[in-house]
């Protein structure tokens, strides 16, 4: 009993080297603790984007596929957008459209054109009645994590198909890395 009192009595506590000692380990650890879980907070973010890119390029892709696969070709524009009746059902079978890449948020946009005299008009540029503004092929909130598409497509008039490339990019970088791609060849019905 004695012993323990005394142990209760003495007041020595911790010298200042093993207190600083202490707060220096403690400190250490939440660095390599921060530091680990930055590192994978990141990784996860960087698969997330990626699998992101990979989901967006396959959806353009079924959805060339299926509008090219339904296109009459009708002409090219000096400017390269291909001009093509719709066949694909819903909303815009039988309209002449083209698809192009709009430069300012890089989204692919299908334009609705009309016939003025020899040459192809696009109904964005007329006005009241007539005027018709272009739609994204895919809704715009599909492009999240800053993701951009960019769109090549020709006509091959002599074998009578359209080729399309469609790259993700990173649009959140200066470096512009291309995430995922698709190239395709596609031969129409009509």
């Amino acid at each position: 009993m004695k012993r323990i009192a005394g142990k209760l009595k003495n007041t020595s506590g911790f010298s200042l080297f093993e207190t600083l000692l202490a707060v220096l380990l403690i400190g250490m650890m939440c660095v390599i603790v921060g530091g680990g879980t930055i590192t994978v907070k990141n990784a996860y973010d960087r698969m997330v984007k990626k699998e992101n890119a990979v989901t967006l390029c396959s959806t353009i892709e079924i959805k060339l596929d299926s509008e090219l696969r339904s296109a009459e070709y009708r002409d090219t524009l000096s400017d390269g957008t291909i001009v093509y009746v719709s066949h694909t059902p819903g909303s815009y079978g039988g309209m002449v459209v083209g698809l192009t890449q709009d430069p300012l948020d890089n989204i692919i946009k299908m334009h609705f054109y009309t016939k003025d005299g020899d040459a192809w008009k696009d109904m964005s540029e007329l006005s009241g009645d007539k005027k018709q503004d272009p739609v994204p092929i895919l809704p715009v909130d599909t492009f999240t994590d800053g993701l951009k598409a960019d769109l090549t497509l020709t006509h091959d008039e002599g074998a009578g198909t359209y080729y399309f490339k469609v790259e993700i990019v990173n649009g959140d970088s200066s470096d512009a890395t291309v995430l995922a791609d698709v190239e395709r060849t596609v031969k129409p019905k009509y």
